[in-house]
């Protein structure tokens, strides 16, 4: 059956908090549903494939609880405080395992051991049903191999899951949350000051949230059905650290670096199918709301790269600097100190970086929502780009190659 159709409409209208900031400025990161003390907001994914919040009217008594929990809303009317300028590391797990099926350099994994040994728990994304990431607790060591490696997908948070969080930070568990800038900004805001304590909050550098629909047409498209695949991973290392590998159930195998892969390179180079707000993302820049935040070290020195993948670690608060201290100290990591500029200089996003939105971005959500094949996407959009971008690449190496010909000086003869 085509993943399309999966989507399940339900009724309802748009929460307060929505309608303050607008269906473009909502980044579906349930704060709203888990602020309602009624339980009167439901998430629920649009045809587009992006997760939004739909008010039930006979449960909503007026409150405006959910005006209060939106951390966009919170984001626009305030400055964020900071605790100083964050420590920035080069970091990598020593454990060979860990670093190889991590996206980077497995720092999550490690931080996930330190919380885990402590008698905490770890909430972070997995693969759900479907192919639909979702987010989950786990208290066992063995579980936190479910949670490693990017997905580049919207996450479902339902409407109770910070209210779990919360409600076992407050009865005095150590509680490691990874996620979205987004939503570490949604828990920050519902979380009350002395459970926050408890709270050890990850947020991750984040290009942008893609429709999770669009995802769904890519795989029933590129392997007829998507229910025929048994594992996918868009952070295999076999080719480079950016590897796409797919494994069906009859045993063949998709491997590609992910740059060549065409809805990767849809999302993350001509943001076809990046939600409205990620565009000009409020908690992607240098001012984060978790402790600590992870990603990839784009432009590492050469001198320290590693070819299994180097993160890049920001401790951005007392709390966060105090991990990554222990997790030094125990020799369970490696580090080099660096710097905010020579960590942001090739990640745009810590720089605050806005996209341009493509023009062909309406009409490719508007044949997603609608069932349309990603064949066609294919087809009229993804080819004719890349063969532009192949002519430019020659025109531009033969232009080079003319300039290092030797020239002999204009005079008389």
């Amino acid at each position: 059956m085509n993943c399309t159709k999966r989507l399940k409409e339900k009724t309802g209208t748009m929460p307060p908090c929505l309608r303050r900031i607008g269906e473009d400025r909502c980044t579906g990161c349930a704060a709203c549903a888990n602020g309602c003390d009624q339980m009167a907001i439901d998430i629920m994914l649009t045809p587009e494939g992006f997760y939004r919040p739909v008010l039930q009217k006979e449960s909503c008594n007026g409150c405006k609880a959910c005006v209060q929990s939106c951390p966009v809303i919170a984001a626009e009317e305030a400055t964020r405080d900071t605790d100083g300028e964050p420590d920035v590391f080069a970091a990598w797990s020593n454990d060979p395992d860990i670093h190889i099926s991590s996206s980077s350099g497995g720092l999550f994994s490690e931080l996930a051991h330190l919380v885990l040994m402590c008698g905490g728990v770890v909430c972070g994304c997995e693969w759900g049903d479907n192919w639909t990431p979702r987010h989950v607790i786990v208290k066992k060591w063995e579980d936190v191999s479910r949670l490693r490696g990017s997905k580049y997908l919207p996450s479902l948070v339902g409407a109770n899951f910070y209210r779990n969080i919360i409600d076992l930070a407050g009865s005095g568990a150590i509680v490691l949350f990874c996620g979205t800038p987004c939503q570490v900004a949604a828990l920050d805001r519902l979380c009350p000051p002395r459970v926050r304590e408890n709270l050890l909050l990850v947020d991750l550098v984040c290009h942008g949230v893609p429709s999770l629909t669009s995802f769904w047409s890519y795989l029933d498209w590129k392997f007829r059905k998507s229910d025929s695949l048994a594992h996918f991973s868009f952070r295999n290392k076999e080719l480079c650290t950016q590897t796409i590998c797919a494994v069906q159930k009859n045993g063949s195998k998709y491997l590609v670096a992910a740059g060549e892969d065409p809805w990767f390179r849809a999302v993350m180079v001509y943001h076809w199918f990046l939600q409205s707000i990620c565009f000009e993302c409020p908690f992607g820049g240098r001012h984060r709301y978790g402790d600590i935040t992870l990603g990839d070290f784009w432009g590492i020195p050469e001198k320290w790269s590693d070819p299994k993948g180097d993160s890049v670690v920001l401790a951005n608060t007392g709390k966060g600097k105090s991990a990554m201290r222990e997790l030094i100290e125990s020799g369970r990591i490696r580090v080099k100190a660096s710097d905010y500029h020579s960590a942001s200089r090739n990640i745009r996003r810590l720089r605050g970086a806005v996209y341009p939105v493509s023009l062909l971005r309406p009409l490719a959500l508007r044949w997603t929502a609608t069932g349309k094949s990603f064949r066609r996407i294919y087809a009229l959009f993804y080819l004719p780009t890349r063969f532009r971008e192949r002519i430019a690449g020659y025109a531009l190496k033969l232009l080079r190659l003319i300039s290092m010909l030797p020239c002999k000086p204009w005079g008389r003869r």
